[in-house]
């Protein structure tokens, strides 16, 4: 009999997916419908994004890019981060993915193993407990609530184990719209260096 990753009965769907789905079945009724559950934009894509992809496709750029995609994207990436943050960031260190859950996906399946521990600060963006438990380990998620949702250090001490392998850090926080000053980003990036964490 064919197996498959035994992890999958342990991910459910999230709140969020579960009620857009039902708004679905409210669209177009008597009273109007606001749905803030993905994020979806509700802005039109910008008419030079869809102009240079006609181009591509008109100039049958379709096929397999470099590895690590594009090489003209990637340098302009680069170019990006050299400009607006001084850093020096070379095409080959550079991987372009389809979206931001590939790329999530593709990092944790490069670092996490069974048994590891991924931090994460509550509240917390669902799509990545179900890449963390895929990948045998678990989503420890850390109460921040009293520091108006913001990580400290001192937070962080607190949840850390001889099992953490990772923290997952999205400032502005998805969903919270929360930020973190820079002094807190300063002493969490010490933290983590001095403890060997992703």
């Amino acid at each position: 009999m064919l197996k498959v990753n035994p992890n999958l009965d342990k991910i459910e769907i999230s709140v969020i997916r579960k009620i857009a789905e039902a708004c679905k079945e409210y669209e177009g009724g008597e009273k109007p419908l606001i749905n803030l559950t993905i994020g979806e934009p509700d802005l039109p894509q910008p008419k030079i994004i869809i102009d240079e992809t006609i181009g591509y496709m008109k100039d049958a750029k379709l096929g397999y890019p470099q590895l690590g995609g594009m090489i003209e994207l990637r340098e302009e990436i680069g170019r990006y981060y050299k400009e607006r943050y001084s850093l020096n960031i070379e095409p080959d260190e550079i991987i372009i993915t389809v979206g931001s859950t590939e790329g999530l996906s593709t990092a944790i399946k490069t670092i996490i193993m069974p048994g590891d521990e991924v931090l994460t600060p509550l509240p917390v963006y669902p799509g990545y407990e179900p890449l963390i438990t895929l990948a045998g380990a678990k989503l420890i998620k850390m109460d921040t609530s009293r520091d108006n949702f913001e990580l400290t250090v001192d937070v962080l001490k607190n949840y850390v184990t001889p099992q953490t392998k990772a923290i997952i850090l999205n400032y502005p926080s998805n969903p919270s719209g929360i930020t973190i000053s820079r002094e807190n980003r300063d002493e969490i990036l010490k933290f983590v260096k001095e403890n060997y964490l992703y």
